[in-house]
């Protein structure tokens, strides 16, 4: 089969999802670690190694980029990642759909568990007994949640992901050792602006600045927090006479103008991973629980339009488990705190996300639609 006829053939089914044929490896961009060279030797896989295998590539395959021919493309739409968007306060449609029923979200709770999704849930600082149906984030609480994305295109998009998961959103100023360094939220989409605590990509930081991507995924685990790292999604809002602005969770605890107080025993996922992250000791998404999937989202409806418009569900019916994000609410957030949280979002038939990126930048922005849902705590 010609390589035109193969690209007709899956057009007729919505699946010539990508633009080229890239034939290139994907790299850290670390000298010491390489994959197989064209010739089919793997080498040099670590500094010093010698050749451990050798296997054949197929055809005569080279460095070089093939285009999808645009003519046999009819039925597989590719569109941008940027016309991905959650509602604005201004518009009639639900942001986010929120689950705070304490039999709902222990039916979704149990479902993931059976799915074998790994949870770790703040047992001690979190329970589902605090739930109290009124459809709102409050303290105490471990919520499902699922945010209602509006397609704004003329064409469905397919294979819609979001995740919670720790990213490389943040950057430490004023570093004087491992210990010592404020961090900073890096400016997407226009969010936070400077006056509020956010920082331009092009900023001469003594830390560096927001242009590249962790390498590592480390997470930001005192005492000694690692200078490139991956940072949890949720942000606190810190307000006094003269400011506000929008600020780690960490810094927002130790600050003297909030009003919180709590020892590091009562932060959320306290044992997570083996150390604490004061960055998700307020508000945090449960790992195992911090992504979801979504088929198909029409052409300038949302997520949840979709969903009632093309089947015979109705709005009370139950939606699917993998439909929900769990997150969880300290207790002794005081009621009125301000937060945000910056989730990333992909689809199929995107034009702009991830394909070709070495994986190193799924750590960033690059590959994704940062979405942000802010949110007041409420009683």
């Amino acid at each position: 089969m010609s390589r035109s006829l193969l690209e007709q053939r899956l057009d007729q089914y919505g699946l010539l999802l990508f633009d080229d044929y890239d034939q290139n490896f994907s790299s850290t961009g670390d000298p010491t670690i390489r994959m197989a060279d064209m010739s089919g030797n793997i080498s040099n896989f670590l500094t010093g190694a010698t050749i451990i295998d050798q296997f054949s590539l197929p055809g005569s395959l080279n460095s070089s980029t093939i285009q999808v021919d645009s003519l046999n493309r009819n039925n597989s739409v590719l569109l941008s990642k940027s016309l991905l968007r959650l509602p604005t306060a201004n518009e009639s449609r639900s942001r986010i759909l929120i689950s705070d029923t304490r039999s709902s979200v222990l039916n979704i709770i149990n479902s993931l568990k059976f799915q074998g999704a790994p949870l770790d849930i703040s047992s001690e600082v979190v329970s589902t007994d605090f739930l109290n149906n009124n459809n709102a984030i409050s303290p105490g609480e471990i919520i499902a949640i699922s945010p209602n994305i509006i397609n704004e295109s003329n064409s469905d998009i397919a294979g819609i992901t979001v995740i919670g998961t720790d990213w490389d959103h943040m950057k430490r100023v004023d570093l004087v050792d491992d210990t010592v360094g404020d961090l900073v939220p890096c400016i997407y989409n226009d969010f936070p602006s400077v006056s509020e605590g956010g920082v331009l990509s092009e900023s001469n930081l003594s830390a560096g600045n927001c242009d590249s991507e962790s390498k590592d995924s480390q997470r930001f685990i005192g005492p000694n927090y690692p200078k490139d790292a991956v940072h949890p999604i949720c942000l606190v809002e810190l307000e006094d006479e003269n400011e506000t602005r929008w600020v780690s969770q960490a810094e927002y605890i130790e600050s003297e103008i909030s009003d919180i107080f709590l020892n590091q025993n009562d932060c959320l996922g306290k044992d997570h991973s083996g150390g604490q992250n004061l960055n998700e000791c307020l508000v945090r998404m449960v790992p195992g629980a911090d992504s979801v999937s979504f088929s198909k989202i029409s052409a300038g409806k949302t997520w949840i339009e979709t969903y009632l418009n093309e089947t015979t569900a109705e709005a009370s019916d139950p939606i699917r488990a993998s439909a929900f994000m769990l997150m969880e609410v300290n207790k002794n957030v005081p009621p009125g705190t301000k937060f945000v949280c910056r989730f990333r979002a992909e689809f199929s038939n995107c034009s702009d996300c991830g394909d070709t990126h070495p994986d190193y930048k799924y750590n960033g922005a690059e590959p994704f639609e940062v979405l942000d849902f802010q949110f007041t705590v409420t009683e």
